[in-house]
């Protein structure tokens, strides 16, 4: 599978790193999802979309969006990593604690991505 091309944020010229801070302060994510950086690969791309977009994302409506769909949606549980189990593979109560702030960042990011582009892409 081809890797698809993204600009990181400590590569990204002026322009696209003002559009990344912007995606950040409206997003009230710490990170840069990385559609956002694969759409700065291509001129133009990145300004027309997140112009299309960020109304969208820093909205009340965004934030029942998420919230509804965390609420309402029904999966099977995913049974925790028991004790022993993080023990084993030498994580400290610190670790877990990281790995699930990455797991809530992601969960928020990613909501808000696929209603944003969906939005984006009904446009």
């Amino acid at each position: 599978m081809p890797l698809i091309p993204q600009i990181r944020e400590e590569d990204a010229s002026p322009e696209i790193a003002s559009i990344y801070a912007d995606i950040k302060i409206v997003s009230g994510l710490s990170v840069v999802n990385l559609i956002w950086r694969h759409f700065a690969v291509y001129p133009g791309v990145l300004p027309w979309a997140w112009n299309a977009a960020s109304p969208i994302v820093g909205s009340t409506a965004m934030e029942s969006a998420t919230r509804w769909t965390i609420e309402t949606l029904r999966l099977p549980p995913i049974e925790p990593i028991e004790p022993e189990a993080q023990r084993r593979a030498h994580l400290t109560p610190s670790d877990v604690r990281n790995i699930r702030a990455v797991v809530e960042t992601y969960l928020r990011g990613n909501l808000i991505n696929l209603i944003a582009l969906t939005a984006l892409k009904m446009r």
